[in-house]
């Protein structure tokens, strides 16, 4: 995490196109131009099934910057759709720790502690996994640099990351994944999702963003993933977007998650 805050000065005055490409760097300044101060929005999130049904649910969602500028704490809850209302999500971020994960369900009538290998499951039924929900640590991945490319008429550094440790792989269900970078904002534009024994199993594309915070942070209004082996697609999109709000951090709590008073 050493020197984010010269990357981000960096990516604000001149843009990624004049870092070096040391990789390490440039997944590490992405990272940093994606964490927000704090947030509350409303999410909706759609899933196409194979069958061509379309679920849809929609959330309240809140977020907010530790005290170390680095971890998060994430709250989502699913505020209509039928059996799932009521669901919530809680995400609390640890330094060289794994995160704290927590689920409610309705049905149970208390909070749940996920573990370790929980990440590689679905959330809500979606493409999306708890484990793209949570910020990951490059120090736990080996990182390398593919070179330059352009998408959807951005350049882009492309970028290679692989977990170090077999249990990681395990947890996530995840091995190697190949990231788009941008090189003006240093944004996420896409990233391939590869099982740990190389198949390509899903694409996450994310090529809409709002400037959050004068330039320097950025807030996705739109993630899409698709699984390529099963067809099956979700997309979640941001609105009613306000960061900067002040929310205090006690709210990110098992009990507060399961009271939805917030």
């Amino acid at each position: 995490m050493l020197g984010l805050t010269v990357l981000l000065a960096v990516f604000a005055s001149r843009g990624i196109a004049e870092m070096p490409p040391d990789p390490v760097a440039l997944w590490g300044g992405s990272l940093a131009v994606q964490r927000l101060p704090d947030v509350r929005s409303d999410i909706t999130l759609t899933t196409t099934l194979r069958s061509g049904r379309i679920v849809t649910l929609r959330l309240r969602g809140v977020s907010r910057l530790q005290e170390n500028g680095v971890q998060r704490s994430v709250m989502t809850r699913v505020v209509e759709s039928g059996n799932l209302g009521g669901t919530g999500f809680l995400s609390i971020e640890q330094h060289d720790a794994p995160s704290h994960l927590w689920i409610f369900l309705p049905g149970l009538a208390r909070p749940r502690r996920l573990v370790g290998g929980n990440l590689r499951d679905s959330y809500l039924g979606s493409e999306f996994r708890y484990g793209d929900l949570v910020q990951p640590d490059p120090d736990d991945y080996r990182v390398i640099l593919r070179g330059p490319d352009t998408l959807g008429g951005r350049e882009a550094w492309v970028i290679e990351t692989e977990p170090r440790e077999a249990t990681l792989a395990r947890d996530t269900g995840l091995g190697r994944q190949v990231r788009w970078l941008a090189k003006d904002t240093g944004v996420e534009l896409r990233v391939e999702q590869h099982e740990p024994g190389g198949a390509l199993l899903k694409t996450l594309d994310n090529d809409r963003w709002m400037e959050a915070v004068n330039g320097t942070r950025w807030m996705p209004r739109e993630r899409r993933i698709q699984n390529l082996q099963t067809g099956v697609r979700s997309t979640a999109t941001w609105d009613a977007v306000e960061v900067g709000v002040g929310i205090d951090p006690s709210l990110f709590s098992p009990v507060k998650m399961a009271d939805g008073s917030w």
